[in-house]
C-alpha cells in the first residue's frame, strides 16, 4: 500500500464518521503502526492536498486536514462497493454490519438493480486523448469491454458509473444503456471473454488462504486494539480491490464453485471481529 491510500482508507473508515479532521500529528502516530513513518505521511498528505483530496484545516491551533467533497464522494462509492448493498449506505450502518448483514446488502442491491448497463462513447478527433481517460476509468470500476468497441457491466453500477463520468468531466461523451442480452450471443459467453475469471478467482482464493486462519488466531488471541487497527487497514486494502475486478457479476455467469460468496462472507466476520477494537484505537489517537 502507498501511504496515500492508507491515508485514504483511515479517512473513509474511521474520520468521516467522526467530522472528516484528522491532525497531522494524530495521522502520524496512526499510520505509525502500519509502519509509515513520518516524513512519508506529511508528503502523501501534502501531494493529496494539492490534487484537491484533502484539505488543510487548522482547529484551535492544530494543524490537521479535512476531506474535500470529491474525496468524500470517491469515498462513499468506495463503501458501497466494498461493503455491498445499496449506494446510499451510511457509514454507520457499515460499521454495525455483520457478515449477514454484508450479504444481505449485496443481495439486495443486486435484486434491485437485475441487469446489465453497457457504455458508448464518441470523442471527437482532437480530444483522442479522453478516449483513453473513458476507458481507463471504466476499467477502474470492473466494466468489461464487449462487441464493437462497447463496454458492459451489471446494472448495480450505474450510479456509481454516472458520479464517475461527471466527477471527471466526460459525461458529455458517453451514453448509458440498461437492459437485458436479447441475443444472440450468451451472457456467460460474453462475461467469459470479457473479465479474467480465472485471475479473480485465483484473488478470492488466495484471500480465503490469508485470512481464514488469520480469523481463527485473532479470535484466540484477541490482540490488542493498535493491532487490531493494522489489520483492519491491511485487510481492507487487501479486499478492497476484488470488488473492483468482480462488480457484482451474477451466478449464473460465473464458473460452478465460485468463491466470491464465500470470500465475502469471511470479510464479512472479520469486519464485525476488528472494527470495534480498531474504532478504539482510532478514537483514543484522534478522538
Amino acid at each position: 500500500m502507498q501511504p496515500k491510500d492508507q491515508i485514504l482508507d483511515v479517512y473513509g473508515s474511521f474520520a468521516q464518521e467522526s467530522g472528516g479532521w484528522i491532525a497531522i500529528g494524530d495521522l502520524i502516530q496512526l499510520l505509525a503502526v502500519l509502519d509509515v513513518d513520518a516524513l512519508s505521511v506529511r508528503s502523501a498528505a501534502s501531494r493529496m492536498k494539492r490534487r484537491g483530496l484533502l484539505v488543510a484545516d487548522k482547529r484551535e491551533g492544530v494543524a490537521g486536514y479535512g476531506i474535500s467533497s470529491q474525496a468524500g464522494e470517491i469515498l462513499h462509492d468506495g463503501r458501497a462497493r466494498i461493503f455491498g448493498g445499496e449506494a446510499e449506505l451510511s457509514k454507520s450502518e457499515v460499521g454495525q454490519t455483520v457478515a449477514g448483514g454484508v450479504l444481505a446488502g449485496r443481495a439486495g442491491a443486486e435484486a434491485n438493480q437485475s441487469g446489465w448497463i453497457v457504455v458508448l462513447f464518441s470523442v471527437p478527433e482532437t480530444e483522442r486523448q479522453k478516449r483513453y481517460l473513458i476507458r481507463s476509468r471504466l476499467e477502474r470500476l470492473g466494466f468489461g469491454q464487449g462487441p464493437a468497441s462497447s463496454w458492459f457491466a451489471p446494472a448495480g453500477v450505474l450510479a456509481e458509473t454516472e458520479r464517475m463520468l461527471v466527477r471527471q468531466g466526460l459525461s458529455e461523451y458517453v451514453t448509458i444503456w440498461r437492459g437485458e442480452l436479447a441475443g444472440f450471443a450468451s451472457i456467460a459467453d460474453l462475461v467469459a471473454s470479457s473479465w479474467d475469471l480465472g485471475e479473480i478467482g485465483d484473488r478470492y482464493r488466495g484471500y480465503l488462504r490469508i485470512y481464514e486462519p488469520l480469523e481463527q488466531e485473532w479470535t484466540r488471541s484477541n490482540g490488542q486494539d493498535s493491532e487490531a487497527f493494522a489489520v483492519y487497514i491491511r485487510q481492507n486494502a487487501l479486499w478492497r480491490e476484488l470488488p473492483y475486478l468482480d462488480p457484482g457479476l451474477p451466478p449464473s455467469v460465473t464458473p460452478p464453485h465460485w468463491p466470491g460468496r464465500e470470500a465475502r462472507t469471511l470479510f464479512g466476520r472479520f469486519e464485525n471481529l476488528l472494527r470495534p477494537q480498531a474504532a478504539r484505537f482510532f478514537h483514543s489517537i484522534a478522538g
